[in-house]
């Protein structure tokens, strides 16, 4: 009987964070449509502010970032 309560004590907040991260992905999900859906039917161009990506130097890797998704990162 210990064991079932003990493991309420890691289940229970996983499954309360992943609700709510399941939330927050639908809101965003949801508000990205709506921004495509009053640019015809493509989200608008980022602007290209100078201050953005600058990099002292290059990274060991490759030019993106370690987490560049290619399909999300514009």
């Amino acid at each position: 009987m210990q064991i079932i309560v003990d493991t309420h004590y890691i289940s229970d907040p996983a499954f309360a964070v992943i609700a709510w991260v399941r939330n927050v992905e639908a809101e965003h999900a949801e508000h990205e449509e709506h921004i495509k859906k009053e640019n015809g039917g493509h989200l608008p161009e980022v602007p290209a502010y100078d201050y953005l990506n600058t990099r002292r130097k290059a990274f060991p890797w490759g030019p993106n970032s370690l987490f560049f998704n290619p399909h999300v990162c514009i």
